[in-house]
């Protein structure tokens, strides 16, 4: 999958001390979700089985900005690998797809929403349903 650049200052200026973009993956429930994100579709944040929410962690040293971090959490939520602390995507969840939508927080704590379509990730507002 290849990334477009969403938005150049979202999160690639880390700030002193912070090394970490955490990755939250929303897993969306509509019936046409395979058409991609629209505004207003139920999302579930993908949880482990006791609830806790599933957080993917990668360090800057390794990834560089927000679409590396993007791209690299949907790889390890397609059951190939795991993040920086070792974290593999648990079996009980399904796979990251198209109309899914993938949150980062970057170094820093800027925060960006992408949309997983066909053909990449494109920026996205801050979704408001989600179950």
């Amino acid at each position: 999958m290849t990334l477009h650049r969403t938005r150049p200052d979202a999160c690639d200026s880390p700030l002193p001390g912070a090394s970490l973009f955490t990755v939250t993956i929303y897993l969306n429930n509509a019936p046409q979700r395979l058409g991609g994100y629209q505004s207003g579709q139920p999302l579930t944040e993908a949880t482990h089985l006791d609830r806790t929410p599933i957080r993917l962690a990668f360090h800057t040293g390794r990834i560089q900005d927000h679409e590396a971090a993007a791209e690299a959490a949907y790889l390890v939520a397609n059951g190939r690998g795991h993040d920086d602390n070792g974290h593999s995507w648990p079996g009980h969840v399904r796979h990251a797809s198209v109309g899914d939508v993938v949150k980062v927080t970057c170094p820093g704590h800027w925060v960006i929403h992408l949309s997983v379509d066909s053909c990449g990730l494109g920026a996205v507002a801050e979704p408001t349903l989600r179950l």
